[in-house]
């Protein structure tokens, strides 16, 4: 009696798994495989690739990466073919599962310190890499918290954001960025607090604040700036004579005035910060400049 043989095609992947990438304890699709032509029964053993040796992780046909442990794990199944068939054995791509950390953010500049009239610097937000799609929804705050803002740009795919200036207002003012990731797994994640501080502009005085008198070629007392105010202690000076337009004369702290030439002069000092917007002028000083006395009438 005849006997059958049926001879078929080896077998192959026609359905590969698939990576993803979620959160810590996110829920990522079970990994599945498919395939075509063979004989016998499938069985299924998926590794996770390890060193030394690869980690036999299931045995069923599908299986669900464990995703409590931040990092990459890679994984790959091989289907093998119980039987006398002589069908070889046939092994997946690897896949990627990665599981990232809760996002922790950092904030640059967490405080800001300008002048009225002040333009502050962008507000930047790092460390936010996420799983999935990354979005950015920007809020100012009129208290220190980060809940309860008003949404001011986004949500789209900006860490950075400009407060416009300039500010004219003295006071404090409150932002924060709440970052989403679209990932398994994922939450919306404030940042902390950026505040801009506002305060007054500085003031200056000229000490003597005048008028004042001398005579032509006489040695002049300095004019001495006196700044208070703005942020922090670091001034810098530019004396001027008003004039049309007004004429720079000193880049120091105090300024001799010339009494070589006969007329009235007045000078005034302004002072600057390098905290944006931190700058004012003082009330000039008047300085008279008299011709040396000289006898009229001599005694008979």
């Amino acid at each position: 009696i005849p006997v059958q043989v049926t001879i078929t095609e080896g077998p192959s992947i026609t359905t590969q798994p698939v990576g993803d990438a979620v959160c810590i304890d996110g829920t990522t699709p079970p990994l599945t495989v498919a395939y075509q032509d063979g004989t016998g029964i499938p069985t299924y053993e998926w590794f996770r690739v390890d060193n030394p040796d690869d980690v036999l992780v299931g045995t069923d046909p599908t299986f669900e990466p464990p995703t409590d442990q931040a990092g990459v794990f890679s994984y790959y199944v091989v289907i093998s073919f119980s039987g006398d068939g002589g069908c070889s054995d046939i092994t997946s791509e690897i896949v990627d599962i990665t599981v990232v950390p809760p996002i922790e953010t950092t904030n640059t500049p967490s405080v800001q310190n300008i002048c009225v009239g002040g333009t502050p610097e962008e507000l930047i937000v790092t460390n936010t890499t996420g799983a999935g799609n990354v979005t950015y929804e920007w809020f100012s705050n009129d208290v220190n918290s980060t809940t309860g803002g008003d949404s001011v740009q986004g949500p789209d795919n900006n860490n950075t954001y400009t407060p416009p200036g300039p500010f004219d207002t003295v006071g404090s003012f409150y932002y924060y960025v709440v970052i989403s990731d679209d990932a398994a797994g994922c939450f919306d994640v404030p940042s902390g607090v950026y505040t801009i501080n506002v305060v007054a502009d500085p003031t200056v005085t000229i000490d003597p604040i005048g008028p004042i008198e001398y005579c032509q070629f006489a040695d002049a007392d300095p004019l001495t700036a006196i700044p208070d105010g703005g942020v922090g202690t670091e001034y810098t000076y530019e004396w001027f004579r008003v004039d049309t337009p007004d004429v720079s004369v000193g880049t120091n702290p105090t300024f001799e005035p010339p009494t070589g030439v006969v007329g009235v002069f007045s000078y005034y000092v302004k002072i600057t910060q390098p905290a944006s917007g931190c700058s004012n002028v003082s009330i000039p000083v008047q300085v008279t400049i008299t011709e040396g006395p000289s006898i009229t009438t001599q005694p008979v």
